[in-house]
């Protein structure tokens, strides 16, 4: 079934029905928006309509050459008017990040509730807790990090046990074996 439309600009477009899939796509980027602590005010419908607007829906996806639903400045609600097309690599071209100040990494550390919301980020049921010379950490991501190296080179820094880097016995007692 097809209906009609109005488009911003008083476009008449021909929209078709949404397909099953659809539906589940809204509800997985509505979950994923919300585990991400962000508002998701778009309706079904408007989510559609938005999705119809030249030819979108037969174009989105993750690959190189799809779109994704953009936030301006990656910030605010997914609302009508903070969203956009974009490709996705586009969407995750972000200026580089300054190192840390020291003071910060060591909120970093286990126990610290400074940075909770990054120890959650990284919670992986198969994240294992690293002893590094700066001190233990939840995941070799966070050591990483505060040791200012990838996360590939941590890990295996930590597999090999050399220059003060080890995995650690998992003391929170929750994550994997």
């Amino acid at each position: 079934m097809i209906n009609a439309v109005i488009a911003p600009g008083g476009i008449k477009l021909r929209v078709m029905e949404p397909p099953k899939a659809a539906a589940k796509a809204f509800d997985t980027q509505r979950r994923n928006a919300k585990r991400r602590g962000i508002p998701f005010l778009l309706t079904f419908e408007e989510w559609w309509d938005w999705w119809q607007i030249d030819n979108r829906w037969a174009n989105r996806g993750r690959r190189r050459d799809n779109f994704v639903m953009g936030r301006f400045g990656d910030t605010g609600p997914y609302a009508l008017d903070n969203i956009y097309c974009v490709l996705p690599r586009d969407n995750v071209i972000v200026p580089p990040r300054q190192p840390l100040p020291p003071q910060q990494i060591a909120n970093m550390r286990i126990g610290s509730n400074d940075f909770a919301h990054l120890r959650d980020r990284y919670n992986h049921p198969r994240c294992r807790p690293v002893v590094s010379p700066k001190g233990s950490f939840p995941s070799v991501v966070l050591a990483a990090e505060a040791n200012g190296l990838k996360p590939k080179y941590a890990q295996k820094l930590a597999a090999r046990a050399v220059r003060g880097w080890s995995y650690a016995p998992d003391i929170a007692g929750g994550n994997g074996s």
